[in-house]
């Protein structure tokens, strides 16, 4: 019942509007403790955090309707790179399909 739930959660979620889904990225940024990035174009940014190390921990939010790809793996990978992120935690709507996993951990093994 409670996979039900929230299942039925991430379908409404999904199928807000573009706008929306931003502004719900940045509250999901919020509520996990990161500093928001801004609405509309944010350079791959949702939240960042600092550690105390001074590295960047990034958080990035795609409430896409489906399943997030290898496309979406290399975008990730390269918004790691380009800002040179210690750690970063993706949220997605429904899932992720088998091959962004593998892409992310082949990537990151360097």
């Amino acid at each position: 019942m409670e996979q039900y739930i929230a299942y039925n959660l991430a379908l409404g979620i999904v199928n807000v509007s573009p706008k929306r889904k931003q502004e719900l990225g940045r509250a999901f940024a919020e509520v996990l403790g990161f500093h928001p990035g801004p609405l509309g174009p944010d350079g791959g940014i949702d939240g960042v955090l600092f550690r105390e190390d001074g590295r960047l921990i990034h958080f990035q939010s795609k409430l896409s309707q489906s399943k997030l790809d290898v496309d979406r793996a290399k975008q990730l990978y390269a918004d790691i790179m380009y800002h040179r992120a210690a750690i970063s935690i993706m949220l997605a709507g429904i899932g992720y399909k088998e091959t962004l996993p593998f892409r992310i951990r082949a990537t990151t093994q360097i």
